[in-house]
């Protein structure tokens, strides 16, 4: 059996084919008639079959980021109601409380799927997917916040910061608590940046300094990547591994990217963006961003001297890609009620009308949890399931033909969606 995740209201999605044999996965508040509380429900994906997940006697009543363990058989969320961390598997069973949740920040699943660890505001933990093997691996670190696996699944590097003195310092440390050292390469103390996608190099900045190093973990072919300005941060990775993004400071809501090859040989100055609308395309061809004046680019880096590409100015914002990576999907800036099409070049725009009764499309705040989409595809690539309203809030799928449909029909609010996949 497969499964959609979608996030309404909390609306998450998770696909896996065969394409008619899932279940679509949200939380909303209302659902069930009462406004105070919000659960966990599935459906299938015409929207039959509709049950609970959480509202069953003494189960969770205020349900919010949600997650799923790698192999899909666990959903995790947060409970308000007693500020617990819960997991379920995908059928409902076992329910179980993980731990009391403290401000959770990040959770974040080791290389080989075996563990979780789970930031919140009183320390880094560590344990297995039902909650068991749970241990306080931050205990000597007050303020430290985890950065990255190591590639071995048994090792994390995690930061800890004297906000009195403005400094960081990057420490290994092993999943078991037994040892804890420095983060140095040949002698010297490094930052951590990133991983490169195979795991082999290690990406790193130093106290003081505006460059970018990598190396191996133990410190054979360390090099200079990157020299760059104040507060360089290593952002993102293209999806083929061949580029990687690096930001600086500009001022409070604008950063200065750049992109570089792996190895320094090639480096692409894009230009001022708010940060938080930059993303790659799927072919790793385009870089798309905004300037803090709400102008939207593509920049193609495969080519020399790219000049970035000014997008039409009837895009609001982006929200996805079609499944076959070829068009971006946005929603108008002129129009809430219709979604966008359009081609990385900026070219072949086409609008998509949806119902005037069903108005905009809306956002999660729950999406750093689940990706970087409100919208979540079928596993045949051929729905497109959202959530969208003017009072209240409710599931729609929509086909690329304009076919749309409601599936839901809630009284309450704040039903939001992200993607989980």
């Amino acid at each position: 059996m497969g499964f959609l995740f979608l996030s309404l209201g909390g609306v998450n999605a998770t696909a896996q084919p065969p394409a008619d044999d899932y279940w679509v996965y949200f939380s909303s508040q209302g659902a069930d008639g009462d406004l105070t509380t919000t659960h966990l429900y599935r459906m299938r994906p015409d929207g039959s079959d509709l049950e609970s997940l959480t509202n069953d006697g003494d189960t969770p009543q205020n349900v919010e980021y949600l997650f799923w363990s790698p192999d899909n058989d666990w959903i995790y969320f947060v409970n308000h109601s007693d500020n617990y961390l819960y997991g379920i598997r995908y059928n409902g069973e076992e329910l179980t409380p993980i731990m009391i949740r403290n401000h959770l920040d990040r959770y974040v699943w080791s290389p080989d799927g075996e563990w979780l660890i789970v930031e919140a505001e009183t320390g880094i933990y560590r344990m297995r997917a039902d909650g068991t093997q749970n241990f306080h691996i931050s205990n000597d670190f007050p303020n430290a916040k985890f950065r990255a696996w190591l590639p071995n699944s048994q090792q994390i590097i995690l930061s800890e910061t004297q906000s009195n003195l403005d400094t960081r310092n990057d420490y290994v440390v092993n999943l078991d608590g037994s040892g804890v050292w420095p983060l140095e390469i040949n002698g010297q103390q490094a930052l951590f940046g990133t991983w490169s996608l195979d795991g082999k190099w290690l990406y790193y900045t130093r106290p003081m300094q505006s460059a970018l190093f990598r190396s191996r973990m133990d410190g054979q072919e360390s090099q200079l990547i990157y020299q760059g300005a104040d507060g360089l941060a290593v952002s993102a990775w293209s999806p083929d591994g061949k580029w990687l993004l690096l930001s600086s400071p500009h001022s409070s809501n604008s950063s200065l990217l750049t992109v570089v090859s792996p190895d320094g040989a090639v480096n692409i100055n894009v230009g001022i963006s708010a940060w938080a609308t930059t993303f790659f395309s799927p072919d790793s061809q385009w870089l798309f961003y905004a300037s803090s004046a709400g102008y939207r680019y593509g920049i193609q880096l495969n080519t020399i001297n790219p000049d970035p590409v000014l997008w039409p100015s009837q895009i609001f914002s982006w929200y996805g890609w079609t499944p076959d990576g070829s068009r971006l999907i946005g929603e108008s800036a002129n129009l809430s009620t219709h979604l966008v099409l359009i081609k990385p070049d900026g070219s072949d725009l086409e609008l998509i009308p949806l119902d005037s009764e069903i108005g905009a499309m809306r956002s999660s705040p729950i999406i750093e949890f689940l990706g970087d989409s409100p919208i979540m595809w079928s596993p045949d690539d051929i729905w497109l399931y959202f959530s969208a309203g003017l009072d209240n809030f409710d599931v729609y799928r929509l086909n690329l033909e304009g076919d749309i449909e409601r599936l839901t029909d809630f009284e309450g609010t704040d039903v939001y969606v992200g993607v989980h996949e």
